[in-house]
């Protein structure tokens, strides 16, 4: 079994969290998601942020795209252990997943996005039906 941090360093099974507790999780983990792509999706949009540079005089586009690749890669695999509790348990998360990562259906095979997005810089496992006739 899965075991989680709360905030102030107390951990517990993923299986012990009260309902609230594991939705605001899942959400948390899912904005992360949702921000790191959209940075993905849009990098124009993070390149002519004036003040962010200004700010942050190390900022590069490509950090900020590697940056947010990690991201997805961590929180997606953060993510997949909550989510299993929350179906167990019969809650309805399908909406903030979809919100997410922003797809309500399948990818295209061997998406450069996609692979990006789920995967990040590693290499996805392939996975092969076999026949069971």
């Amino acid at each position: 079994m899965e075991m989680h941090t709360t905030k102030d360093g107390t951990q517990m099974l993923i299986a012990e969290m009260n309902n609230d507790h594991l939705l605001n999780t899942i959400k948390t983990w899912c904005q992360k998601i949702k921000v790191s792509r959209e940075i993905l999706e849009n990098p124009n949009k993070i390149q002519q942020n004036v003040v962010l540079q200004a700010i942050n005089k190390s900022y590069s586009l490509e950090s900020t795209m590697d940056r947010a690749t990690d991201l997805i890669e961590t929180s997606h695999k953060k993510l997949l252990p909550y989510c299993l509790e929350a179906a167990l348990r019969g809650l309805e998360i399908t909406p903030t997943l979809q919100e997410a990562y922003g797809r309500k259906e399948g990818v295209a095979p061997l998406s450069q996005l996609a692979i990006k997005l789920f995967f990040g810089q590693s290499q996805p496992e392939i996975f092969i039906e076999e026949d069971y006739d």
